[in-house]
């Protein structure tokens, strides 16, 4: 048994404008942490970590985005303790439903104060303690098993000079186990995953905001069989299990990924007074992995009450799918192509009610030729179906057939001057339509140093941009909801930097930023005229009228005229966005294990047009600074 134990201690300054009325922004803050990560190797294949007060300042930030929809964006893990051996926690297939998210752990407070006036909310969740085992049991099992606690987290309320301290995060325990058997050098194999949430929401408030008690269990297992062990047939089951108030509940139901409120799903209800949830999921697939012609089929459902979001990631539930692959390939050089291959997806989706949600057929290659270009090509069609997500728990509506297409070239990857151009369309006969053009520059002159500007540009214009949902008992084709939509056209650009200098094997600089700008304009305020369709009746045609407000901005609409349904007033959504955001870390190894991080993090955005200047652009924006000394130490025997 082997052990390194690692203390560290850090001291930050935040530097930012002040603001004379908020006693809770003087203009700099100043702070320190102390805590260590402790390691011990049980054997050369399994080691047991633990952390106490974990510092994760150096990692670099979260790109800025701008998200539309109702989904949850996903940032993908950078804290070293959870990257460590992260694949062995692995569960499923896909990118949509993933059983274990350790972004939700140590995330920001989901609570709100309860008290009004000037408030300070911390920015994230301290995790107070975490262990994890992680690695090889034995020739034919590892395992995988995450502890967490994280800390009941107060925001710091002052109202008219006097001062609170609310609640906005419960003290939590987060615990995550993986195991695996494998045999016969890996060709069979059944695994067990389960995940368990538990919160101790002693303030009322939050009892409607988070859920008590979260489970998941599940069993997944794999078989190769067939001449050389081309054919693989794997699958995986699982149940889930929330529990908490029924109104937290209640928000569960109502969630993007379900959406039980909807009037014309008659598969589900909402039930007000249910203070817990169960679920259940699984996929089967089959696929031939050798020779030139390669399948692999799949099918999968997702129940309407299964749900991941406490310790995981779930994007959809009430779904049954299923996918059909063929793909020939080419995997010996023989002519200009090095190796290559050519397919088709025929892809099907239907909710537990019977409605056929979508279709797909997707063509798709990729080349790599003798001079190591690659060279990928992708197109898709996809017929009329059902959205029953776009009117956010109004009635469902049709989604137009479209085609949408992507391409990319890449050049050779172990050439000092890597590039790759890549590009994206869409268009459907509902008369949306957007496209993206981008590219990757990476130079590497030398061994030790690396620099990469990847630069993106699309734009849109969406028929079927949801604005929100209105109550009228007239709208009697509707359920008694107006959902308000517009044609939304979008202009994103972005570019990222990032720099990897290794200045000597000590002694390195890393550098991230991204420079990011946002158009959106609302156009043809509209409400859907019939549930299933994708017709509109357009406000200030017809007996409807659309009058702009000089005084307030926005708009005045009455949706029938002369007729009884009430006006109402719609605010003005257009916006421009433009951020620029960063990390310079400077890493400096002063003896062995032991490290000086020097760190700074600059964030700045306007709600203007970043190139407008001088008054009102990102230059002239209130930036945020933030310098950090983290300084550990590596003890070992």
């Amino acid at each position: 048994v082997q052990f390194e134990f690692e203390p560290y201690i850090t001291a930050q300054a935040e530097l930012y404008e002040a603001n004379q009325q908020d006693p809770f922004l003087p203009g700099q803050e100043f702070g320190s942490r102390v805590g260590g990560d402790l390691k011990v190797r049980l054997n050369p294949r399994l080691s047991l970590d633990a952390t106490a007060n974990p510092d994760f300042g150096q990692v670099e930030v979260d790109p800025a985005v701008i998200n539309l929809t109702a989904q949850e964006t996903f940032y993908e893990e950078k804290r070293p303790f959870f990257l460590e051996d992260a694949r062995l926690f692995d569960f499923g297939y896909g990118r949509d439903t993933r059983f274990f998210h350790s972004r939700r752990i140590g995330a920001v407070p989901p609570g709100t104060p309860v008290h009004p006036g000037y408030s300070d909310v911390p920015d994230e969740t301290r995790i107070l303690g975490a262990a994890k085992l992680a690695g090889k049991l034995s020739d034919t099992w590892s395992a995988g098993w995450v502890n967490v606690v994280t800390a009941r987290e107060h925001a710091l309320v002052d109202s008219a000079g006097v001062r609170f301290r609310d609640e906005v995060a419960p003290l939590s325990y987060y615990n995550v186990l993986r195991v695996r058997h494998e045999r016969d050098e890996g060709r069979q194999g059944l695994g067990f995953f389960g995940s368990g949430v538990w919160r101790a929401l002693e303030a009322p408030h939050l009892q409607p905001v988070l859920n008590a008690n979260a489970t998941v269990g599940g069993v997944d297992g794999w078989t190769l069989f067939g001449k050389r062990d081309w054919w693989k047939l794997e699958g995986w089951a699982s149940m889930s299990h929330v529990s908490g108030d029924s109104l937290q509940i209640q928000t569960v139901q109502r969630a993007y990924q379900r959406y039980y409120q909807r009037p014309d799903a008659a598969h589900l209800r909402l039930d007000p007074s249910a203070t817990a949830l169960t679920g259940a999921a699984g996929e089967v697939r089959l696929s031939k992995r050798g020779g030139n012609v390669q399948v692999r089929g799949g099918l999968k459902m997702v129940t309407p009450g299964f749900d991941l979001n406490d310790a995981g990631y779930l994007l959809h539930a009430d779904e049954i799918g299923g996918d059909f692959t063929v793909l020939y390939g080419q995997w010996l050089p023989r002519g200009l192509l090095n190796r290559g291959f050519a397919g088709l997806t025929v892809a099907r989706k239907y909710d537990f009610g019977g409605t056929r949600l979508t279709q797909s057929y997707t063509a798709f290659s990729r080349a790599q030729f003798v001079n190591f270009w690659d060279v990928n090509l992708s197109l898709s069609f996809a017929p009329e179906g059902v959205d029953p997500r776009g009117t956010r728990g109004g009635p469902s509506m049709a989604a137009p057939a479209g085609w949408s297409g992507s391409s990319s070239v890449s050049t050779n990857s172990s050439k000092p001057l890597v590039l790759t151009v890549s590009g994206t369309g869409h268009r459907d006969r509902g008369g949306s339509w957007s496209y993206g053009v981008g590219s990757d520059l990476t130079w590497r002159p030398t061994a030790q140093l690396a620099v990469t500007v990847a630069p993106w540009w699309s734009r849109s214009l969406w028929e079927s941009g949801f604005l929100r949902k209105r109550q009228d008992p007239l709208a009697v084709d509707t359920y008694a909801l107006r959902n308000l939509f517009a044609s939304l056209g979008e202009t994103y650009f972005s570019t990222d930097l990032r720099l990897d200098w290794a200045f000597t094997p000590k002694l390195s600089l890393q550098t991230y930023f991204q420079l990011y700008s946002a158009r959106v304009r609302y156009d043809r305020f509209k409400e859907l005229a019939a549930p299933g369709t994708f017709t509109f009746n357009v406000y200030g045609e017809g007996a409807s009228t659309l009058t702009e407000r000089d005084e307030y901005g926005g708009y005045t609409i009455d949706p029938d005229g002369p007729g009884d349904a009430e006006a109402f007033t719609l605010y003005d959504p257009n916006f421009d966005f433009a951020s620029l955001r960063g990390t310079s870390v400077l890493r400096w190894e002063y003896r062995k294990g032991s490290t000086l991080f020097l760190v700074w993090t600059h964030d700045r955005f306007t709600y203007s047009d970043f190139w407008q200047e001088p008054e009102g652009g990102l230059l002239s924006a209130a930036p945020f600074n933030e310098i950090a000394l983290k300084l550990t130490l590596w003890l070992s025997p």
